[in-house]
């Protein structure tokens, strides 16, 4: 359909078709859940496959992020030095970055899941104590290799297209992975709705409801904060010519015309379209705040939920490790459905949180990914709006 001469489709993607799998789920657990055979065979087959999936997801997480944090370097490293980055816009960023950490913690904190043991299976390994002893390591050195890649100028254009690469393979691995989420819910939810009653499903909605909440919340207040100093009419012409790109983010409708979409909305409200596309590409890159306050709302529950690997509670040390590994891992921003989710798991293997408590994210990632995506891509339109409209984008730092 067409909200403002803009095309938005709202086609049958995973989002749609996981909610329905989670409905029929939930429906078909209460049914099994009266027959003990059947139960029984849901616990024994379907539930162990969904570990396999979720599994899946851990073993790519690796490759993936680090390739998107060397990727992410450079692109950082060239955005400063070629399109002058610009104090006010960068420090827009910033700050709803940290601002959504910070408010991520409290949602998690508040969520409350400590001590409830119904989605364990501690007789999975879902990622190896070799692995997760590393990680944290190769994610530095990604930083590392990255500064490398870009540094070494025109020598580095073969290792730089080949990180690009590789990325946008790993990426793609992504999307098919997601693709089977409708069926590795069926087999993560049916089991546990089956042996354990349709009460256990009120863990994986908080998260979904908190969750929610607090990115409209957050993107509410401190957009319209900002907007209405703009102008009282602002926040209302934002609004009004941005939805249709809002609703696209949310139904994670990606596509080549997507970000073309975002510019020409932004043109419409007066931006120039080479600004305004410049604005928003840096929006996207040095912004993450719905993917930071994404992953921070979910480890912290996750923390609470099955605490840290040894049983204790969480503390404030592991707030700490979490809230500034989350601001590392989500500034690399990868662009596909279901990439906050794989931001998370990233999360959850270099903070030593029990990973299969992970099963809760894959549950709710359908849900969650929408707002995640809105909220990002909110920020980022406001922080182009706003640099044209208070000539922000006329303040500019000396080149990196």
């Amino acid at each position: 359909m067409l909200i403002h001469g803009i095309p938005v489709k709202f086609k049958l993607n995973y989002v749609v078709t996981t909610g329905l799998s989670f409905l029929i789920s939930i429906l078909l657990g209460v049914f099994l859940g009266y027959w003990k055979t059947g139960t029984l065979l849901a616990w024994t087959l379907l539930f162990p496959t969904g570990l396999i999936y979720v599994k899946l997801f851990f073993l790519l997480t690796v490759p993936l992020i680090c390739m998107e944090v060397v990727c992410g370097t450079v692109r950082h490293l060239q955005m400063r030095r070629h399109a002058a980055l610009r104090g006010r816009l960068w420090s827009f960023n910033t700050f709803n970055d940290l601002g959504a950490a910070v408010l991520g913690i409290v949602g998690g904190l508040l969520i409350g899941f400590s001590g409830v043991p119904v989605f364990r299976a501690a007789t999975v390994d879902f990622a190896s104590m070799t692995l997760r002893t590393f990680f944290p390591a190769l994610l530095l050195l990604s930083v590392v290799v990255g500064f490398g890649a870009d540094k070494a100028g025109e020598e580095g254009k073969t290792a730089r297209r080949f990180f690009q690469s590789m990325s946008g393979v790993l990426c793609c691995a992504g999307e098919v992975l997601m693709k089977f989420l409708p069926v590795g819910v069926f087999f993560l939810v049916c089991p546990v709705v089956a042996r354990h009653g349709v009460s256990v499903m009120l863990l994986p909605l908080k998260l979904i409801l908190f969750t929610i909440f607090f990115g409209l919340f957050y993107a509410f207040l401190v957009c319209g904060y900002f907007l209405y100093r703009c102008g009282k009419d602002c926040p209302g012409h934002f609004f009004r010519y941005f939805k249709p790109v809002l609703l696209q983010a949310f139904s994670n409708s990606y596509s080549k015309m997507f970000e073309e979409n975002a510019v020409r909305s932004l043109q419409r409200m007066g931006v120039g379209y080479a600004k305004g596309q410049e604005e928003f590409d840096f929006g996207r890159l040095f912004g993450s705040t719905g993917t930071v306050l994404y992953c921070t709302v979910a480890c912290i529950a996750v923390a609470q939920y099955s605490g840290l690997g040894s049983g204790l509670e969480l503390s404030l040390h592991a707030v700490i490790g979490i809230f500034l590994w989350v601001l590392l891992i989500s500034q690399t921003n990868p662009d596909f459905p279901g990439a906050g989710l794989f931001c998370a798991l990233a999360v959850i293997m270099v903070t030593g949180l029990r990973a299969e408590a992970a099963v809760l994210l894959v549950i709710c990632e359908w849900a969650l990914s929408g707002i995640r995506s809105v909220v990002d891509v909110a920020f980022a339109g406001t922080g182009a709006y706003l640099a044209d409209k208070l000539g922000w984008d006329k303040e500019i730092k000396g080149d990196g």
